[in-house]
């Protein structure tokens, strides 16, 4: 499967499969930035494809109202992503600091990016720890 292909399926997947999963967590947003307001700060989680192809990360992180830059508070809510986050965890990694990528470079066939989905899916309660 070619590049283009492979990245605009996994686009796909993530957002009949994984993207409802993130919106009943109280995100809101459309895919590849979603964004949480909380009274005293702002919550993130974005995906973010490798140039090269074939992999990419999902990250979530967070940011105090009171951290934000000034230009950042101009910007407004719906213009921040995991970007303007002070504090950020790559989903699926053992450490805060940690690299870690979802691969998907050598599938052959839609039933192998439905199973990685599912994997995220099953992953997003680390992310909800993080957060909390």
């Amino acid at each position: 499967m070619d590049v283009t292909k492979s990245r605009l399926l996994m686009i796909r997947t993530l957002k009949s499969n994984v993207v409802p999963s993130i919106k009943k967590l109280g995100f809101s947003g459309n895919f590849p930035h979603f964004r949480k307001k909380k009274s005293d700060r702002f919550e993130f989680i974005s995906f973010q494809f490798s140039r090269y192809g074939g992999k990419f990360v999902a990250e979530c992180g967070f940011t105090k109202v009171s951290d934000l830059l000034p230009f950042e508070k101009e910007a407004g809510f719906e213009k921040l992503n995991h970007g303007n986050a002070r504090s950020r965890l790559r989903i699926g990694a053992v450490g805060v600091n940690e690299e870690y990528w979802f691969e998907y470079e050598k599938f052959e066939n839609e039933a192998q990016f439905e199973k990685l989905a599912q994997s995220i899916n099953r992953l997003l309660p680390q992310a909800e720890m993080f957060l909390k």
